[in-house]
């Protein structure tokens, strides 16, 4: 049985969109768009358990403690041109919001009946129904829609082909599925 924990702590800079716009005709630009984001003051913590069972087995666990009150930060600068690439006008505008990520776990199972073949599986639900805007539960289509929790299935198969000449270290061969729900209610 393993047991294994990490830290993260979330702080930079995330890349916001730019946008340009160019008229046609001449190809000079006549509106341009740029979002700056910032990232601050998150931290969680993962908790790991793997455990190996009889007839080549193994099982593992996973729990994700979600970031709490991390601050995230926006602004957009926007600009209007004339023809003679002059700023006729700028827009600023910004946000300052506390997100609050949700928790997570999951669950694994796998078998290798020998060296060179895996079979996995593992169920995981992120609950975000959890997710906090500056403490507040945030909502689509003018609240019709929220955030809901969500599970996801992964399985997947790996052949591990042996040293050959064609290849000097083994090489696997994977296959898989898995589901990625929508995390906002439809």
């Amino acid at each position: 049985i393993s047991f294994g924990t990490a830290f993260n702590w979330h702080y930079g800079k995330v890349d916001g969109s730019n946008y340009t716009e160019k008229k046609l005709a001449t190809g000079e630009i006549s509106y341009k768009a740029v979002e700056t984001n910032t990232m601050k003051g998150g931290s969680s913590i993962s908790l790991g358990l793997y455990a190996n069972l009889p007839y080549k087995w193994h099982i593992g666990g996973v729990a994700k403690v979600g970031v709490d009150n991390m601050e995230w930060n926006g602004e957009t600068e926007e600009n209007w041109y004339d023809s003679t690439l002059y700023t006729v006008g700028t827009l600023k505008s910004g946000f300052s919001n506390k997100n609050s990520f949700p928790n997570s776990f999951g669950v694994g199972l796998s078998f290798t009946p020998s060296d060179y073949i895996i079979v996995a599986a593992d169920y995981n639900v992120i609950k975000w129904s959890q997710y906090k805007i500056n403490k507040d539960e945030p909502k689509y289509n003018n609240g019709d829609r929220k955030f809901v929790d969500v599970s996801q299935v992964h399985f997947g198969f790996e052949y591990l082909l042996p040293r050959s000449f064609i290849n000097e270290y083994p090489m696997p061969i994977r296959l898989g599925l898995y589901t990625d729900p929508y995390p906002i209610q439809i």
